[in-house]
Formats: C-alpha cells, sequence, structure tokens
C-alpha cells in the first residue's frame, strides 16, 4: 500500500509540475507576441485598415494559442484519464505531449529560453522596439544584440516552432474532438504538412522583407556604425547566418 501510494502521489507531482511549466510557457508564449510600442504617426501613415487588421490579428493568434496552452495544461493535470466533458477522445491524443519526456522538456525549455531574450530584447530597446518602421534613437549593440543583429526575430521563430511541436499537433488538444480516422488518416497529416510549410514559406518571405527594411532604415539612422556592427555580427545564429 506505501509503494501504491508513492507512486501515485509521484504521479501527481508529475502531471502538476508539467500542467504548471504548460502555463508559464504559454503565458510566456504570450508576454512575447503582445504588439510592441506602436509610433501614431507611422500607423497613420500605413493606413488605418491595414494597422487595425495587424491589431486583430496579433490578439486573434495570441488569445488563441493562450486558450490552447490553458487547455493543454488542463489535460496535463487530468491524464491519462480526463473526463469524457473535457476529452471525448482521449485515445487520440499521444502521451508524448502530455508527459515528462525528453519532447516536453527541451520544448518547454526552448520557449522559456527564448521567451527570455526577447523579453531582454523589448527591455534593451524600451520604446525603440515598435512593429512600425521608424528611425530608433540610438543603435544598441548590447545584451543580445551582442552577438546577432536580429535576435527578437530569431527567438519569435524558436518560440513559433516549439508552440507548434508542443500545442499546435493533430495529436493534441485538438484530437479530443477529431474523429479518430482524421487524427491518425494519411489525407489529413499531408494537409497539416502543407499548412505548416506553407505557413513557414510565408512567414520567411515576410521576415526577409522585414529585415531588408529594417536594416535600411538603421543604415540610413546610423551610417558607418551601423555598417561596423552589421560587419561584427552575423544576423539570427552567432558566428553563422
Amino acid at each position: 500500500m506505501s509503494i501504491l501510494n508513492t507512486t501515485v502521489s509521484l504521479g501527481v507531482v508529475a502531471s502538476l509540475s508539467l500542467a504548471i511549466a504548460v502555463f508559464i510557457a504559454s503565458y510566456i508564449t504570450a508576454l512575447c507576441f503582445t504588439p510592441s510600442n506602436r509610433d501614431p504617426q507611422a500607423s497613420k501613415q500605413a493606413g488605418y485598415k491595414s494597422s487595425s487588421t495587424k491589431f486583430f490579428f496579433f490578439y486573434y493568434a495570441n488569445t488563441t494559442a493562450q486558450l490552447m496552452g490553458l487547455y493543454h495544461a488542463i489535460l496535463c493535470l487530468n491524464y491519462p484519464t480526463p473526463s469524457s466533458k473535457l476529452c471525448p477522445r482521449p485515445s487520440n491524443i499521444s502521451p508524448l505531449l502530455f508527459t515528462w519526456n525528453p519532447h516536453t522538456v527541451l520544448c518547454l525549455a526552448l520557449i522559456v529560453f527564448a521567451g527570455q531574450v526577447l523579453l531582454s530584447c523589448f527591455t534593451r530597446l524600451g520604446p525603440n522596439f515598435s512593429q512600425d518602421l521608424t528611425p530608433p534613437r540610438s543603435l544598441v549593440t548590447t545584451g543580445p544584440y551582442r552577438w546577432i543583429q536580429h535576435p527578437s526575430y530569431a527567438a519569435s521563430i524558436i518560440i513559433f516552432l516549439t508552440n507548434c511541436a508542443l500545442f499546435q499537433r493533430r495529436d493534441g488538444v485538438a484530437a479530443c474532438w477529431l474523429p479518430t480516422s482524421v487524427i491518425h488518416g494519411e489525407t489529413f497529416g499531408h494537409m497539416m504538412w502543407v499548412g505548416y510549410l506553407g505557413t513557414a514559406a510565408v512567414g520567411c518571405y515576410a521576415l526577409i522583407q522585414r529585415v531588408k527594411s529594417e536594416e535600411a532604415v538603421l543604415r540610413s539612422s546610423f551610417g558607418a556604425e551601423w555598417d561596423i556592427y552589421h560587419k561584427r555580427t552575423k544576423r539570427f545564429i552567432p558566428g553563422l547566418v
């Protein structure tokens, strides 16, 4: 009986600790993808409709990610026997996503690490950190910017990919409500991959265009100072890219 009680207690601790870790990761993700400082004049020039659409998209995507993270945390707390009201098809969900294992540890660690890097960028840049392309007051080369030119984008990519690997999966929270034939079907799997690859392609294109625009503003604002810094550092991965 004592051994059984100990096993049950360890299982409860594991489930509770994972649920808390997932909630913290979701909260960090929400902080990182909250719309940054905005320049009213720049937004006006860009057009009210375009600005409002982007603003709405930020909050819609952010709210969806938070709700999925919260739902995931609740399932972790009740795994492997969630109630039918909470998860009508528990056999569809993968143990890889709802228990402590190398996959969940790596994903959660990357979200926390990248989140701290991104939040550090917010702190370092202060009012200079904005989604609007406005000339910054100074060229920041300390903190994460000491090693790479765009640490906020590198961190954002890591957070996005790890959220996809942990939360936005067909055998994750969505599996509770989708038919088993859909979850394990090849057609749906191919559609998911096409969606992932399409999103990645659009995201990479948008990122490249954004980086080019930002660097043009920085070169125009700081001239030789920017050129020296640009030659000394890489864009996304220290010493590589």
